[in-house]
């Protein structure tokens, strides 16, 4: 965490907040990895005496500050370049000062985060307002946050107030003798004209935005009863072609030479070579029935049915909902997906390589891995319903010269070898489109605005 927070520093000194120090863990983490300059300031608080004495007991510079208090109840005579935090995790009925906090947000920010908030929202909230325009943060954050009521006010908050802003799992159970996970939380505060805009058209943005089920067709894809019995990795006639292992899939698009089949029949009589195939690997899932369970259950149970399957789904993008790095929406030829994929196809013939463009900008990614669910291990992970509620930009909003636009840009990811750059300029596209949509709406509410007042 301290080496995202301060990798391409500013030459400058600069002033650093960790406002629950703790034992002092980030400020050793930072002074060990050498990123700090004699004249930077350090501003630490902890509301426990003893973690405090820790921190003196490293012989910190002069310089720094390290002081007992209370960071939300603290004024603070400047802002911060950076901040660096494990807030504290507290539930709401545990929380001493909470009406107090509470009040402090509101009459400090306008803010009013939900009653049943943790005491590390109010940390998050305060600490981006610390921050300077441009300044960083990061922080990590209980898991559960994506899957209550008070994280979603506070991705939204972040989202209002900051750009750059992304999540990543922490290494799984990062807290000695906890059995508890976490997300890292790394965002820059947006600059001043920036956050204005959000404060002042937070109706209007919304305006430009939707949620994904509103926009396509989502399915989950086929389940094999037992995948490793009727996968195949050459082409076999009569086989069906196949994805299922993302791992296998190096850009945005599924190449025609993709090396996954499925061995799928509704008879066992006829004598094609996929037919052939199945039967031949029964013969040799019966010699080996230790790894072999699954399907040779099915044979049993069901005899003249085991080896049937419904017809596979097809899609023009898929979607792998296992996450272990940034998301990737992939464009399909029209081949059949296995069930770890969602298949997507846009409602009302909108043009495929638009949407594919559009669900791989950005503004998606963030929404996507913020509703993810951490699986341990580094795996994130969407169901089809979080899947379908993620809020993305409404495509159906921009202008045909948008979707020109956006279609080449789709044809060129899908093809492209360097894609970070088609990425960039399809992220540009979007962020223009939704200035538009917000100019307009504002234009549109002004006049109804005025007639309230004249009323």
């Amino acid at each position: 965490m301290a080496d995202a927070l301060l990798q391409g520093r500013q030459a400058e000194s600069v002033s650093i907040l960790d406002p629950a120090v703790g034992p002092g863990t980030f400020p050793r983490a930072m002074r060990e990895l050498g990123v700090l300059k004699p004249t930077d300031r350090v501003l630490a608080r902890d509301i426990d005496p003893a973690m405090i004495a820790a921190c003196l007991s490293d012989s910190p510079p002069a310089n720094w500050q390290i002081a007992v208090g209370d960071y939300i109840e603290e004024d603070f005579a400047a802002s911060f370049d950076y901040a660096i935090l494990n807030p504290p995790w507290v539930r709401q009925e545990w929380i001493a000062k909470k009406v107090e906090y509470r009040k402090q947000l509101w009459e400090r920010y306008g803010e009013t985060s939900p009653g049943t908030s943790n005491l590390y929202v109010y940390f998050m909230v305060r600490v981006v307002h610390d921050l300077k325009p441009g300044g960083k943060f990061v922080a990590i954050v209980y898991d559960s946050w994506k899957s209550t009521r008070y994280g979603e006010w506070l991705m939204k908050f972040l989202e209002r107030h900051c750009d750059e802003l992304h999540w990543e799992p922490a290494s799984p159970q990062p807290f000695d003798g906890r059995l508890i996970d976490a997300t890292i939380v790394i965002g820059r505060r947006a600059v001043k004209g920036r956050l204005a805009a959000a404060a002042g058209a937070t109706e209007a943005l919304s305006a430009g935005f939707t949620r994904l089920g509103d926009l396509a067709e989502t399915r989950r894809g086929l389940r094999l009863k037992q995948a490793s019995f009727f996968l195949a990795k050459t082409p076999i006639p009569g086989a069906t072609p196949f994805v299922k292992k993302i791992g296998r899939v190096e850009g945005y698009s599924l190449p025609s030479s993709h090396p996954e089949w499925a061995l799928l029949a509704h008879s066992l009589g006829a004598d094609v070579p996929a037919v052939l195939e199945i039967r031949k690997r029964l013969t040799l899932a019966l010699q080996d029935p230790i790894h072999n369970q699954s399907v040779l259950t099915w044979y049993r149970e069901r005899p003249d049915t085991w080896f049937v399957h419904r017809v596979p789904p097809r899609a023009p993008i898929l979607f792998n909902y296992y996450l272990r790095n940034a998301p990737r929406h992939i464009l399909s030829d029209g081949r059949a997906y296995a069930d770890n994929f969602y298949g997507v196809t846009p409602h009302h013939e909108y043009p495929v390589l638009a949407a594919f463009a559009v669900l791989n900008s950005r503004q998606v990614s963030l929404a996507l891995v913020g509703n993810a669910r951490n699986q341990g291990n580094g795996l994130l992970k969407l169901q089809l319903f979080e899947y379908r509620k993620v809020v993305i930009p409404d495509w159906r909003r921009f202008p045909p010269s948008v979707v020109i636009e956006l279609t080449a840009l789709g044809a060129e990811l899908a093809a492209s070898v360097t894609p970070q750059v088609v990425l960039v300029r399809i992220n540009d596209v979007i962020d223009g489109a939704l200035r538009d949509i917000t100019s307009q709406t504002l234009e549109a509410v002004r006049p109804m605005s005025a007639i309230a007042e004249l009323a």
